[in-house]
C-alpha cells in the first residue's frame, strides 16, 4: 500500500516520520460455506458472533503485522516519506484470520508548529480474502473462523 503525507492545501510534506501502528478492534465468528450462484463460484458468510471493544475476548490476538523492510515484521514501524511525502508500506496476516478480524491502522506524524503538534490519522481496516480464494470451489483456512463458531464472545 501507499500513502502520502500532505498539508491542508495539498503540498506534500517530505522527509517527515510516520509512525504506524495496528490495533485490534474486533473478531467474527462463523464460517464460510463454498456455493455457485450463476453457475460461478462464490462463500457464502454466515457470522455467529461479532466481538468488539469491551466484547473482545481475552484470547483474541493481532494476527497482522507490517513488513520491516530489512526483514520480518513488527505492529509499529516508521517510514520516512520521500521527497513527494509518500511512502509505501506492506501488511501481511495468515490467511486463516481472513474474514474474521478486523484492525485499525494508525499513522501518527510530528508537525513542525507552535506549539509542536502530533497529527494522526486512523483507516478503519478489515482483513479481507484474496479473490481467488474467496471464488475457489476448494476449501479454504478462513472457511471457519479461527475464534470458532459459538454464540458468545468468551
Amino acid at each position: 500500500m501507499s500513502a502520502q503525507l500532505v498539508d491542508k492545501d495539498g503540498k506534500a510534506l517530505a522527509n517527515r516520520d510516520v509512525t504506524l501502528s495496528i490495533n485490534l478492534l474486533g473478531i467474527n465468528k462463523g464460517t464460510y460455506t463454498p456455493i455457485k450462484v450463476d453457475g460461478k463460484p462464490t462463500r457464502l458468510k454466515d457470522t455467529t458472533a461479532s466481538c468488539f471493544g469491551a466484547n473482545l475476548p481475552a484470547s483474541a490476538q493481532i494476527a497482522t503485522a507490517f513488513v520491516l523492510p530489512q526483514g520480518g515484521s513488527s505492529n509499529v514501524i516508521t517510514y520516512k516519506t520521500d521527497a513527494t511525502g509518500k511512502f509505501d508500506f506492506r501488511v501481511r496476516y495468515l490467511r486463516q484470520y481472513a474474514g474474521w478480524q478486523t484492525l485499525d491502522l494508525k499513522a501518527v506524524v510530528k508537525i513542525n508548529s507552535t506549539p509542536m503538534q502530533n497529527l494522526e490519522s486512523t483507516l478503519y481496516y478489515p482483513l479481507s480474502i484474496l479473490k481467488d480464494d474467496y471464488e475457489s470451489e476448494a476449501g479454504q483456512p478462513f472457511d471457519t473462523s479461527p475464534y470458532g463458531t459459538n454464540l458468545n464472545c468468551n
